[in-house]
């Protein structure tokens, strides 16, 4: 039987609910990785101070969110830059989650955003014939 392996497994994909209704302060936001694919995450609307509250569930989820992006950067890198303008020379590509954050901390950057732009892709699992797990995976256009 052949097992269904997800890049950014379910358990992960769904955001922790917020306890009280509805948050007057976030915005739970789906983020598209592929046309199979896709996560949750709580952001915060512009210009707002946000509740202790809400402020505990962003501080609750950052485990989940650290590991996704984890995985994200794992498989398509990330640019970074010491400018504030990401076109700007200099840039560095990194592959690994903690060198993103220990470059972020060295440049004393104070990210309070994450950009996601919505490109038409499929992530598909690769298999050992003697694995159960995929061992790599492969990014392909929409088939």
């Amino acid at each position: 039987m052949l097992k269904l392996e997800f890049f950014i497994p379910v358990e992960l994909a769904i955001a922790p609910a917020y306890k009280s209704g509805k948050p007057p302060n976030l915005v739970l936001r789906e983020i598209p990785v592929d046309y199979n694919t896709s996560f949750q995450v709580w952001s915060p609307k512009a210009d707002t101070i946000l509740l202790p509250e809400e402020a505990s569930l962003l501080k609750c989820d950052r485990l989940r969110i650290a590991v996704i992006c984890t995985k994200l950067i794992w498989l398509l890198g990330v640019n970074c830059s010491e400018y504030e303008d990401y076109f700007a020379a200099n840039q560095k590509l990194f592959y690994d989650w903690d060198e993103t954050i220990d470059f972020a901390c060295r440049y004393r950057f104070k990210p309070n955003a994450i950009d996601v732009i919505f490109s038409p892709q499929t992530f598909r699992p690769l298999y050992n014939s003697l694995a159960d797990n995929p061992t790599h995976w492969v990014i392909e256009p929409p088939c």
